[in-house]
C-alpha cells in the first residue's frame, strides 16, 4: 500500500511528491490557493482569539505549545505580504507562545513590530495589550525597568484613553 502522507502520532505531512503535485494544482488554479489561505487565516485567528484576554484568563497551554509554530509561520506571511490585519489579531498568542518557549527576544521583536502596525491603523486596544504583555513584562524581567515603566505607563495612558476599567 502506497501512502502520500506521512502520519507523526497525530500530525500530517505530505511527502515530497505529493506536496509538488499540491503546489502545482494550486498554482494552476489560484481561485483555490486564495480560498485555502484566507480558511488558513480565518481558523489560526480563532485559535488566538482566547489569547487577547487577560494572563490569568488565558487557555490551554498545550494546545498552543503544540500548534504555535503555525501562528509563527502566519505572522511572517503577514509580515511579508504588510498584512497588520492579519498580524494584529494573532500577537497575543504568538507572544505567549514565545513565553511558553522563552523566547523573549522574538516578543520584544514582534511586540515593537506590533505597536508599529497598532499605531498605523489607530488599534489602541492591540497597543494596550502590547506594551502591557509583551515589553513592560520582558523588560522587567530583563532588568531594564525604566523602559518596563514606560511601557506601563504608555499601556495606562491607552487604558484611560479607552475608558477600560480593568487597568
Amino acid at each position: 500500500q502506497l501512502s502520500l502522507v506521512e502520519q507523526r502520532a497525530d500530525r500530517f505531512k505530505l511527502l515530497p511528491l505529493t506536496q509538488s503535485y499540491a503546489l502545482e494544482e494550486l498554482a494552476r488554479r489560484p481561485e483555490l490557493e486564495q480560498e485555502l489561505r484566507a480558511r488558513w487565516i480565518a481558523c489560526l485567528t480563532e485559535m488566538a482569539q482566547p489569547y487577547v484576554e487577560l494572563p490569568w484568563r488565558q487557555p490551554d497551554r498545550p494546545r498552543l505549545n503544540k500548534d504555535g509554530r503555525h501562528i509563527v509561520t502566519l505572522v511572517g506571511c503577514a509580515q511579508q505580504q504588510a498584512r497588520p490585519d492579519v498580524l494584529l489579531p494573532v500577537l497575543p498568542a504568538l507572544i505567549y507562545y514565545y513565553d511558553l518557549a522563552g523566547r523573549w527576544t522574538d516578543i520584544l521583536s514582534v511586540g515593537r513590530l506590533g505597536l508599529e502596525y497598532a499605531s498605523l491603523l489607530g488599534d489602541r486596544q492591540s497597543a494596550l495589550h502590547l506594551e502591557m504583555f509583551a515589553l513592560s513584562w520582558v523588560h522587567s524581567e530583563q532588568g531594564r525597568h525604566d523602559e518596563a515603566l514606560r511601557s506601563v505607563a504608555n499601556a495606562l495612558d491607552i487604558a484611560r484613553e479607552l475608558g477600560d476599567i480593568a487597568w
